[in-house]
């Protein structure tokens, strides 16, 4: 079986700069598995969840700007392309993950 990074291309030394980056600059912490020594598990610290709702934020606000100047055929070939999408069960896990925090 692959790993999340593997299906995203990201090799594991990669994954492991990367991670250390966000735990320098404070965006993560990184925690040994109590179960496994070998895993670590990495969590958004305030200030990393803060900066990934900033670039959420951007970009819906740059699709807003995209979808605002479309017009009315291209917009249903898009909702339908988006419908379609919602309808994988990966995305529509990210997408309500994201809503249950976009309403709080």
């Amino acid at each position: 079986m692959a790993t999340p990074g593997a299906r995203r291309g990201i090799s594991a030394p990669s994954a492991s700069r990367a991670a250390d980056g966000l735990v320098r600059k404070k965006l993560a912490t990184r925690v040994e598995d109590a179960d496994d020594r070998r895993v670590r598990r990495l969590a958004l610290t305030a200030k990393g969840r803060e900066l990934a709702d900033r670039i959420i934020s951007a970009r819906l606000a740059g699709l807003e700007e995209l979808t605002d100047s479309l017009n009315g055929e291209e917009r249903q070939k898009l909702e339908a392309a988006l419908d379609a999408l919602l309808k994988r069960p990966e995305i529509a896990e990210i997408y309500a993950t994201y809503e249950r925090k976009a309403s709080r």
